[in-house]
């Protein structure tokens, strides 16, 4: 019995093989891995001959029967891992390696602060007044050699004039860039949230050139003419000072586009004007009156930046820009001699 059970056996086994050979598996042949007591997971070994099929019953304590549908790597059940990760796995985790990279690196973005922007803002503001400082004393001694010559004194009129005009071109001195903004950052610009209380746009065609700049050259006139004719003083330079800073925050603002910062800079402005006020007041009681009306457009405007700076926060990070400078790649402080250089370097590679 026993020898015809194994002639059965045999022939089954040659059977199936002629069967398996035929099949589209019949290029892999299966191998049971056993620990002794069981049998573990069918493993395929590939070869580049045809193999036949062997089926495989459970012996040695028994164990599942491998199936020619296993096409998959998996490991064995002998304490190693000979298993591939299948691709699915390796995407996930390239994804998450990625995800955990480009996380870490827009924390550390905001990380260190950016010392060489606020140095060349200090320059920037520094050299502006300086600059300034040195035409008004130039202009004090033509000025004063004019009235020694023809005994005469320049109206208020004619300083009302020049310094409306000295306050559109301030930025003229300026060594940081002021430029206008093109049409399609302004675009990108206008594409931020606004706080639902802000005025429409004719109201700051009206406050900032009409009544802003107007109340400014007019109360600097006045001081001007009560100090003989001099601009190169501690009210008229302070009232320089406040133009300076403003010219900082149009370069932050406008171009740069430094949500946080600007929030800074609009109320260093607002301190400026207040000490502005202060030292007109010491010359003329009647000019830093005047003056001080425009603190209430200016407390309007440091408001409004606030707010739009809480309802816009970054969109890398999710949080609020940094009020600090901070280096990121998509914020770059340039004098105005650098900012030719990248299309300088573009022709020249071309």
């Amino acid at each position: 019995k026993t020898m015809t059970v194994t002639v059965q056996c045999r022939v089954l086994i040659l059977l199936a093989g002629l069967v398996g050979s035929a099949t589209p598996f019949s290029h892999g042949r299966i191998q049971l891995h056993h620990n002794g007591v069981a049998a573990s997971t069918a493993t395929i070994i590939r070869s580049n001959t045809p193999q036949p099929f062997l089926p495989s019953s459970p012996w040695r304590g028994g164990g599942a029967v491998a199936s020619p549908m296993t096409r998959r790597y998996e490991s064995v059940d002998d304490g190693s891992d000979t298993g591939a990760p299948s691709q699915d796995e390796t995407t996930e985790s390239t994804t998450t390696t990625t995800t955990t990279t480009t996380t870490t690196e827009t924390r550390a973005l905001y990380t260190q602060i950016d010392w060489a922007a606020l140095a060349k803002y200090s320059v920037g503001l520094a050299t502006q007044m300086a600059l300034i400082y040195s035409t008004f004393t130039v202009l004090d001694k033509v000025i004063a050699m004019a009235q020694r010559k023809w005994a005469f004194q320049i109206p208020t009129a004619i300083h009302f004039v020049f310094l409306y005009a000295f306050n559109l071109r301030t930025s003229f001195f300026s060594i940081l860039p002021n430029q206008k903004p093109t049409q399609e950052d302004n675009w990108a610009y206008e594409k931020r949230k606004v706080p639902s209380w802000t005025p429409p746009g004719i109201v700051f065609a009206i406050m900032w050139p009409l009544v802003v700049f107007g109340l400014r050259a007019a109360t600097g006139a006045m001081v001007v003419a009560q100090s003989a004719g001099r601009y190169a003083t501690t009210p008229i330079m302070t009232l320089m000072l406040h133009l300076g800073v403003a010219n900082l925050w149009n370069t932050v603002n406008n171009v740069e586009r430094r949500l946080g910062f600007s929030v800074i800079l609009l109320y260093l402005l607002w301190l400026t004007k207040v000490a502005t006020i202060v030292q007109l007041y010491r010359v003329s009681p009647l000019a830093g009156k005047l003056l001080a009306i425009t603190m209430t457009w200016l407390t309007a405007a440091a408001a409004l930046e606030t707010n739009t700076w809480l309802i816009n926060p970054d969109a890398l990070s999710g949080k609020l820009e940094p009020l600090i400078p901070r280096k990121h790649p998509k914020w770059k402080t340039v004098f105005r001699w650098e900012q030719q250089q990248p299309k300088e370097d573009e022709e020249a590679s071309t």
